[in-house]
């Protein structure tokens, strides 16, 4: 049933409809619209439903949502084209256009600038980040076989509590991020502090490409802790440990919480690599580009700085063009 505005003629039905004691579904057989459609029309007059009252506020709304479309137009259009299709929240565009132009524009504005986008045949909305929550049974938890050949592993517990506070550069969370079974795997490595990313492609899920791949994304960089999870893929930790000259710290089993820098990364990646996908072979230049895209959008919990200009002091310069 596709959706209708309702006429002043239904409005009168309603009423009388209501005055006689129908119920909302009742309404809407008799009308033929959806019972949601009676309920939002209901919500119209504060007290009693009247048809005029009705009629004269649904006007002045559609004029308001009519007024809302037309203020996206021009310079601003292309602004919000270039952030949204470069992969930006609404949010983020929102903020990113105040700061740099002075011009006010609502989060709902821009949301509805791209719905009728949609509508067109537009892609905008193909670039929105939908991350659906998926539940888990953690009443019987899987057990993981290979916790015990990871050893001598440092617990969580002994990690500094500075770490905590994220006050610092420096203190790093790891994890992999898998596609298809059998496929490519990639290493996200996050700092806390500035949720700066770095990314690399593993062939294969094991402990020397892990090793190999940490050693190469963190060399010569500014370290104080590392921490991941249990996988096997971590089995060389001390290896690790050793050639950066850091302490890495493992979180306990099906906490995830404990790493929740890494694991809300992972979610924002899962846009460019969806789950039980193969995650396709990249070049060094290819996956620079992506981690580039994240590390330069704003962040809200960063008050909408971008993890780039946390992490390196350099502002990334002028988004807008």
């Amino acid at each position: 049933m596709g959706y209708r505005r309702l006429t002043l003629g239904q409005r009168y039905q309603i009423a009388i409809l209501k005055s006689k004691g129908a119920i909302n579904s009742e309404i809407a057989r008799e009308l033929g619209v959806h019972r949601s459609s009676i309920t939002r029309e209901l919500r119209l007059c504060k007290t009693k439903y009247c048809a005029e009252s009705a009629q004269r506020i649904s006007l002045k709304n559609l004029k308001k949502r009519s007024e809302a479309n037309r203020k996206i137009k021009g310079s601003l259009k292309r602004q919000i084209d270039q952030l949204i299709l470069s992969d930006w929240s609404p949010e983020q565009a929102e903020q990113t256009i105040f700061e740099e132009t002075y011009k006010q524009i609502s989060l709902r504005t821009i949301y509805r600038y791209i719905e009728r986008d949609a509508l067109e045949g537009g892609k905008l909305k193909k670039h929105l980040r939908i991350l659906r929550k998926q539940r888990k049974d953690r009443k019987k938890p899987k057990y993981r076989s290979d916790q015990g050949l990871v050893r001598n592993r440092v617990p969580i517990e002994q990690r500094p509590k500075i770490v905590e506070k994220r006050i610092r550069v420096g203190d790093y969370e790891r994890d992999t991020m898998l596609g298809s079974r059998g496929g490519n795997v990639l290493l996200a490595i996050v700092d806390r502090k500035t949720r700066y990313l770095k990314i690399a492609m593993l062939p294969k899920l094991n402990a020397e490409n892990a090793h190999q791949a940490t050693v190469k994304l963190l060399k010569n960089k500014v370290i104080k802790t590392i921490t991941n999870d249990n996988g096997i893929e971590f089995a060389f930790h001390q290896r690790t440990s050793k050639k950066l000259n850091v302490p890495i710290y493992f979180s306990r089993s099906y906490r995830a919480w404990e790493r929740g820098t890494n694991e809300n990364t992972i979610g924002l990646l899962r846009q460019y690599f969806p789950k039980k996908q193969p995650i396709p072979t990249l070049t060094k230049k290819q996956l620079e580009a992506i981690q580039d895209k994240l590390n330069k959008r704003p962040r809200k919990c960063l008050g909408f700085k971008t993890p780039y200009e946390l992490y390196t002091g350099k502002h990334p310069g002028r988004v807008l063009r």
